[in-house]
Parts: structure tokens; sequence; C-alpha cells
């Protein structure tokens, strides 16, 4: 497998994702062994045993309000927080009933979550707060809050991962973090504290959320059946990832082509 080959070669990789470590355990098995992990869009940094090495939580002002907003629109405000601080993985907040595409996220992974009607008191280091909804409710929301906290806050939306996939009627995913975090700027983190010069980086990614890293990194490619604004932010692109494109390119590398 490509993957493998980086090893043998002594090529240093890190996954980069959206999702949160415990949910990548299964997908990369192995793979994961000796390496780190950027998740949560840029707002951690693990190692492959799920040591926390770097985190940016969005400030608790910030989170109160973007909760509150999400709340008024009538949706449940997600917050994500670190397992390796916390018993749970998720504060809900508010009232109304969990979106099936929620449900199944939280069934598939078995994560554990807190229910709370109102933004509580006291609540833990919050590394991302989400929230899933029609694109047409999740839209006013996120410019909403982008109006009441404009400088603490870097979000985007984009269709949900849903049990039957992606497909243009799927649920919006809101996902704020703190502001400045996105996968770049952990990849930047993780290049100073391993001594790597980010013109040395080799980027892969198809999603709005790998824009900045596929700008940033020395060389960008982004797969055939990336978004556009992916597309617009690569130096290369790949096969698409069904004709294993990620694989070709790989291998197109390791022979210095």
């Amino acid at each position: 497998m490509a993957l493998d080959a980086l090893r043998e070669k002594g090529v240093v990789v890190v996954f980069a994702t959206g999702r949160a470590f415990r949910e990548c355990i299964t997908p990369l098995g192995r793979h994961l062994e000796g390496r780190h992990l950027i998740g949560a869009g840029g707002a951690t940094i693990h190692d492959a045993t799920g040591r926390l090495l770097d985190v940016r939580a969005v400030c608790p002002v910030a989170t109160k309000a973007c909760a509150e907003s999400i709340n008024a629109a009538g949706q449940v405000a997600h917050l994500l927080h670190d397992e390796s601080h916390d018993d749970h993985h998720y504060s809900m907040i508010g009232t109304g009933t969990l979106d099936a595409a929620t449900q199944w996220w939280i069934d598939s992974f078995q994560l554990l979550h807190r229910r709370h009607d109102v933004y509580p008191p006291e609540c833990s280091p919050v590394i991302r707060v989400s929230a899933v909804a029609p694109e047409h409710e999740i839209a006013p929301i996120a410019q909403a809050i982008a109006r009441s906290v404009p400088d603490a806050v870097t979000l985007r939306h984009w269709p949900a991962l849903t049990a039957s996939g992606i497909h243009s009627d799927a649920p919006h995913m809101l996902e704020i973090h703190a502001a400045g975090v996105h996968k770049w700027s952990a990849a930047q983190t993780l290049c100073a504290r391993m001594g790597i010069d980010a013109d040395d980086v080799v980027a892969f990614g198809d999603g709005p959320n790998d824009v900045e890293m596929l700008a940033g990194a020395g060389l960008g490619i982004v797969m055939d059946n990336g978004w556009e604004v992916a597309k617009s932010a690569a130096d290369e692109c790949a096969p698409h990832h069904g004709d294993d494109g990620f694989a070709l390119m790989v291998e197109r590398l390791l022979a210095g082509k």
C-alpha cells in the first residue's frame, strides 16, 4: 500500500482530518501507529497513543455565544471536548431532537455525550462548536455568529456525511473553531515541533477544510473528485480517489517524477 511504501522510505506521514481522535481509530487502524494526527479540523494534535500534544480551544465567551445563537434558531449545539481531558466527547446544548445524521455518527463511533437544555454554568474546554441542519437553516445561524463574535472564531459549513453518504440534499454541518484554527496552522505547529521546513510538506486534500493546507504546503495536491474550492488552492490534481489516485500520486512522487 502507498502508506506502507512511504513508511519504508522514511517519509513522515501525518493524518489531518475534521474528525476527533476517537473517530479516527477504526478507519485508520494500524496506519496510525507511530504517526501524528491533526484532528478536529486543526484544533488538536495527538500522537498515535492519543496523547494530546497541542490544542486550540474556542474561548468560553465565544463558545457560549455560538451555542446560544444555534439554540435561538431551534437547533442543538454540539460542543466537542477532547477525551484525554474529559469523560465524555460531546456536550449537546438545547432542547431539540438530535438530527438523524448526528445520531448515526454518535452510534457509529460510540461517542459519549451529555445533554443540557441550556448552556451550563461550567463547561469543559471546547475544541469545536457545531450544528447539523438543512442548509437554509444553517446559513442564517452562521451569519448571526459571524456578526456576534467576528474576531473570535473561524467558521464554515458544507453537506454533512450521513449513513447514505454525502448527497445534494444532505443536511449541512456548521463547524466553528477558534480564530485562525485550520489544518495548516496545526501542520505548521507540528513542523516546528519536528524540525521540518514547511516548504518540504506535501499535502493531499479534497474538501473545504483542506483549502489552507493545500495553499500553504510546499506542494498541494487535490483529488480529482475534490471540491472546486479545494482545486483552486492546490498546485496539482491527482486522479479520482476511486481510481487509486492517492497511491498513483505517491508512486510518482517516490519515483521522483
